[in-house]
């Protein structure tokens, strides 16, 4: 999680020009500078009870969001529109979309809609996978070529 929160920030950064200031630290596991700017910038706010959980494996639909708030972040202080399809509709081709958390559907439709993330074997989407660290370095580089 600490691994792709600084990733996301990198990028936010890179694409804006601006830095983002950190947020004021609630968590007891980390005072990560990077953690606290993406809480700053709404890309994460931890795992509750004042836990960020750096170490933590984080899933392909929690990667789905963090990179739709990413966008969203990007977009408002740009001015741009990064998505072409905003659809928050899932694609029927995906076989285990009813394992998609509630919270991540929309995030995991937009970005699989415009073929930021892909499926896996067996028409899935796999939401509930880990993500891998190459896996999250071709998002955040698809992403940045979007941008």
């Amino acid at each position: 999680r600490l691994q792709f929160a600084e990733l996301a920030v990198n990028l936010i950064e890179q694409v804006t020009g601006q830095a983002i200031q950190p947020a004021e630290n609630t968590f007891t596991d980390t005072s990560d500078t990077m953690v606290l700017k993406a809480v700053a910038a709404g890309v994460t706010s931890g795992k509750g009870d004042g836990l960020f959980a750096p170490n933590d494996k984080i899933t392909r639909q929690e990667i789905c969001v963090m990179l739709n708030k990413v966008i969203q972040y990007v977009d408002q202080a740009r001015g741009s529109s990064t998505l072409t399809n905003t659809s928050t509709q899932m694609d029927p081709k995906f076989t285990d979309t009813s394992s998609i958390a509630s919270w991540a559907v929309e995030s995991v439709a937009l970005l699989t809609n415009n073929s930021l993330m892909t499926g896996r074997d067996g028409g899935r989407v796999a939401p509930l996978d880990n993500t891998t660290v190459e896996e999250a370095i071709i998002l955040i580089l698809a992403l940045y070529n979007k941008f």
